[in-house]
Order: structure tokens, then C-alpha cells, then sequence
């Protein structure tokens, strides 16, 4: 049937009263021990199917039984729902039903064809609000000085931390040979490698704040 469940519908916040919890609570963090499992068992299949659409415009409002529903203007199904994590079909052209996974936090919501992507994207989307102390704040906690991290997840806080684009911070590595995939730093080499280059201020400033002397 296509009558959206209450536990679809706790999910999408809709028709529920302020303060009743229906779910801001994602922890950002940086994906660590977030397999993609989260009690939803592996695999599900891509398909198509007839849709039947009513109303405005050409906005179809179910499709093989599943309630369709916008979110983030994407014509989304949901089959099932875990916390704040959800997973189901993304409706493309020709009603093909593309397999994703939906998570929400702080008021947003992100698609992603894997959990740990659509985890990275509401990350993403959460700090392109948050202005810089608090992107400083979320580094500091995720960090501990003194320990080797994986380049990886420096050269991904370079952009939360300052907006750098990604060419730009490949360009970096590339010039001072280093492996992104493969090499480890720590917090201290990180903010001594970038103090100099793109949105340096912001990197000077999160050193202070987590005391490191440049």
C-alpha cells in the first residue's frame, strides 16, 4: 500500500510535535566503527516499475506499492528505517529504482548509494553551516596530538576547516609528494604542512586553540 508507516513518517518528522524527539541525534564523527550494516542486512537489488502519479505535475506518489515521497527535492522511497538511518530506492528517470540509504541530523538529510556516504554528505551539509569556532571545536575533538592519523582524513578537515576544493588540495600534495592514501601525520605536522597555504589563518587559529606552537 502506499500509506507512508508511523515509523516512515517519526523518520521524516512529519506530524510530529515539537520536542518529541523524532530523532536529531546523529554524531558526525569520522566514520569510525559505522559499518555499513547498522542492523539493515547487506544487499538489495536495483529495479523499475510502473508508477501511478496524481496531482502536481508530473510527481509521482507510488510505485509498486511504496509511498514516494521529496526528500531533498529526490523522489525517494524508504523500505526500512533504523534510528536515524533509512534505507530504500531513489526513483530515476524511466521510474528506475536506484538502492540508497538516507540519514538525517541537525534538521538535514543526505542520500548516499552507501551508508558511509550518506553519512559523509550530511556531514558535509552540516558544516557548510557551522561558522569557523565551531568547525575548529569539531577538529579539536576528533583529533588527539601525538598520534598518526591517516592522510586521508587530514586532506578531507582541510576542506571542513577552510573551504579548500579538492583540486586545490591535491595540487598540495602532489607538490610535497604526499601519499593521501597511504602516508599518516600527525595533528602537529598537519597545521605545521598547511599554516602556510589555502585559508592558512584558519589553520594558525586551530593551532592555538589546541596549543600548538607553529
Amino acid at each position: 500500500m502506499d500509506v507512508l508507516t508511523e515509523t516512515v513518517k517519526r523518520f521524516l518528522d512529519i506530524e510530529c510535535g515539537n520536542g518529541s524527539g523524532c530523532g536529531n541525534g546523529f554524531g558526525s564523527g569520522n566514520g569510525n566503527g559505522s559499518g555499513d550494516g547498522n542492523g539493515f542486512g547487506n544487499g538489495f537489488g536495483n529495479g523499475s516499475g510502473n508508477g501511478s502519479g496524481d496531482g502536481d505535475g508530473n510527481a509521482i506518489k507510488s510505485i509498486n506499492g511504496m509511498a514516494v515521497v521529496n526528500i531533498d527535492d529526490v523522489q525517494t522511497t524508504i523500505t526500512q528505517v533504523h534510528g536515524n538511518v533509512a534505507k530504500g530506492y531513489v526513483m530515476k528517470r524511466n521510474v528506475y529504482l536506484w538502492p540508497c540509504y538516507v540519514v538525517k541530523g541537525g534538521g538535514k538529510f543526505a542520500h548516499g548509494e552507501t551508508l558511509h556516504k550518506a553519512r559523509q554528505a550530511l556531514e558535509e551539509k552540516l558544516f557548510e553551516d557551522m561558522d569557523t569556532d565551531e568547525r575548529i571545536a569539531r577538529f579539536s575533538e576528533s583529533f588527539a596530538l601525538g598520534k598518526p592519523y591517516p592522510a586521508r582524513l587530514f586532506f578531507d578537515w582541510h576542506n571542513k576547516l577552510t573551504g579548500s576544493c579538492e583540486m586545490g588540495r591535491r595540487n598540495f600534495a602532489e607538490n610535497r609528494g604526499i601519499d593521501v592514501e597511504h602516508d599518516t601525520f600527525t595533528v602537529e605536522e598537519f597545521l605545521q604542512m598547511t599554516k602556510d597555504s589555502y585559508g592558512g589563518s584558519v589553520i594558525r587559529k586551530t593551532a592555538e586553540e589546541m596549543g600548538v606552537k607553529l
